[in-house]
């Protein structure tokens, strides 16, 4: 999968440079959860601890990466975003209006350089229902900063990390 994902990624990269329109294009690859957490023929997660239907690290975290116009090639950004952020961030890039009232904020600044912090937004996630795996189960996440708290609706246990 990361092979063809790295293929494809190069072949939309070539495409673009080859139309002439790299000065005003973005590519922008996100992935939309976790892998399966690991077992036979499925994706492990690595030193994440769990992963897809669990709101662990392993279940939440992923990959993003974006490019174009503004954005030093080889920058690193260790903050943490959502996919609401997408919409108003290509607003902002298309200097389109971004309406009130969105879940998520633009990542223009950040992706460019000129705003380092995101402002130590809280992050929420519910998982509200049970799943395949013994840790996809119904569950609420709260990050700030460098810390998130978890807590088990089944158990109701909190664990802080």
């Amino acid at each position: 999968m990361t092979y063809d994902i790295d293929d494809s990624i190069g072949q939309l990269r070539a495409k673009i440079k080859a139309l002439g329109i790299a000065d005003n294009t973005y590519l922008v690859v996100m992935s939309d959860n976790g892998g399966t957490g690991g077992g036979p023929r499925r994706a492990s997660d690595g030193a994440l601890n769990a992963g897809k239907g669990s709101l662990h690290e392993g279940g939440i975290r992923v990959p993003f990466f974006a490019e174009g116009p503004g954005i030093a090639a080889g920058a690193l950004s260790r903050e943490s975003i959502t996919g609401c952020d997408l919409y108003p961030t290509f607003c902002d890039w298309a200097g389109a209006p971004i309406p009130d009232g969105l879940a998520g904020i633009s990542l223009a600044g950040h992706l460019s350089g000129k705003q380092h912090s995101l402002n130590e937004r809280a992050l929420l996630f519910h998982y509200p229902h049970y799943g395949q795996g013994p840790r996809q189960k119904p569950q609420s996440a709260l990050i700030l900063g460098d810390y998130k708290v978890l807590y088990d609706w089944e158990s109701q246990s909190i664990q802080l990390f």
